[in-house]
C-alpha cells in the first residue's frame, strides 16, 4: 500500500483538494496527511520532506489565519503531533519550511 501511494503520487493529488472552497474536502485532505504522518514510517516521512508536501498545509493555515475554525484546529493538531512525536525528519522540515509562512504578518 505504501508503494502504491508513493508511486502514484496520491499524497500530491489529495493535497490538491486544499485548493477547493469546500471545507469538508480540505478536512478530508488534512485527515489523510495526519494519517500518513501517524504511520511513523521513515521512508514516507522522507518522501513528505522531499516532495515538500507540508507547504500547502501551511499556506492553508496562513490563508485561514484570522478565522478560528475546524480547519485551523486540524492544522494545529497536525503540527503539534509532529512536534511531540519523535519524527526527526518531519520536525526539521516543519521548522525549515513552515517558519517563513507562519512568521508573515496576517493579511487583512
Amino acid at each position: 500500500m505504501k508503494y502504491f501511494v508513493l508511486r502514484n503520487n496520491i499524497v500530491g493529488r489529495v493535497l490538491e483538494l486544499l485548493k477547493y472552497d469546500d471545507k469538508f474536502l480540505k478536512l478530508a485532505a488534512l485527515r489523510f496527511v495526519r494519517a500518513c504522518v501517524g504511520v511513523k514510517d521513515d521512508f514516507l516521512n522522507r518522501h513528505f520532506v522531499k516532495k515538500d508536501h507540508l507547504t500547502p498545509v501551511f499556506a492553508l493555515f496562513v490563508a485561514n489565519h484570522p478565522k478560528d475554525n475546524l480547519i485551523s484546529s486540524a492544522i494545529i493538531d497536525l503540527v503539534e503531533y509532529i512536534r511531540i512525536e519523535p519524527l526527526i525528519t518531519q520536525n526539521r522540515h516543519v521548522k525549515r519550511s513552515g517558519r517563513p509562512l507562519l512568521d508573515r504578518p496576517p493579511r487583512g
